[in-house]
């Protein structure tokens, strides 16, 4: 029985996203949820590490040639 079940609560909702760009809106909107509500990544472990060396590589790079990471958002979830 899965653990939601046990807990009364509901299961989970598990969205896979056509575009990058929609996954990082809601991800920026996630401090706008109610009370026991989250918004977590499931990715495998693998790919958690290499993005994390991506980060760091781009925060080099940002940081040597003084940029700022900006974003813009044209669609509101």
């Amino acid at each position: 029985m899965p653990s939601h079940c046990a807990t009364g609560s509901p299961p989970p909702i598990i969205v896979k996203f056509v575009h990058y760009r929609d996954l990082e809106a809601v991800l920026q909107k996630r401090n706008l949820l109610g009370k026991g509500q989250q918004v977590l990544q499931d990715l495998p472990q693998v790919m958690k590490q290499e993005r994390h060396k991506l980060a760091g590589i781009a925060y080099d790079i940002r940081k040597h040639e003084h940029l700022r990471q900006e974003y813009e958002i044209t669609e509101y979830i």
